[in-house]
């Protein structure tokens, strides 16, 4: 007969979840974490993901946060941030004129 684990969750010290598993108990950490020494959960620091959001980004717990400039607004995908006001305008010169589109 195979002989149960001697180790319980209850003795594993897990800082988030503990399942038993029929080789001994394992530890999981929750979305936005990741396990460091197989006990202990490290908040993931999402906002190191190159273009995670479109300007600014915060770190929370599990988490992020997308936020936008002075005069942008963020969008509902909360990653991209969009002007606020009215039709964008380029303006040029040549030798002789000065010109601007509407884009």
């Amino acid at each position: 007969l195979c002989s149960a684990p001697t180790h319980s969750c209850s003795h594993h010290n897990c800082s988030h979840t503990c399942v038993q598993l029929p080789t001994g108990p394992k530890c999981y950490c929750p979305e936005g974490y990741h396990n460091i020494n197989d006990k202990e959960c490290q908040d993931i620091n999402e906002c190191e993901i190159y273009g995670i959001c479109d300007q600014k980004c915060r770190n929370t717990p599990g988490s992020y946060e997308c936020l936008c400039d002075h005069k942008y607004i963020l969008q509902e995908d909360k990653k991209t941030c969009q002007a606020v006001g009215g039709e964008a305008m380029m303006v040029f010169s040549s030798k002789t004129q000065i010109r601007a589109y509407f884009l």
